[in-house]
């Protein structure tokens, strides 16, 4: 479903999750954690281009992982609050 234009693969993962009775926290958690195996993956195949990158490339990267790790603890912190939505196109009036 999610090669499909407009449906993320987060989007598929959370719908169907919360369709099979998860909160919306644990939802999105499986979603966030299902994208773990994925980055590990091309991780392990890119390390050779990892190691033979600069000083910047690295240090980019760092700083790329540690900020999306804090973006996935807030997001989590975020839908424990707030329903989905917003992000459903109509439900951001409320942020106004």
């Amino acid at each position: 479903m999610a090669i499909i234009p407009g449906v993320s693969r987060s989007g598929a993962t959370i719908t169907t999750g919360l369709f099979l009775g998860l909160n919306r926290e644990s939802a999105a958690r499986f979603s966030f954690l299902l994208s773990a195996p994925i980055i590990f993956g091309a991780t392990i195949l890119k390390l050779k281009d990892l190691f033979s990158a600069g000083t910047p490339e690295i240090i980019a990267i760092v700083v790329a992982a540690v900020s999306g790790y804090f973006a996935i603890v807030w997001m989590l912190k975020f839908i424990s609050r707030v329903s989905y939505k917003i992000f459903f196109g109509t439900g951001w009036h409320w942020l106004l």
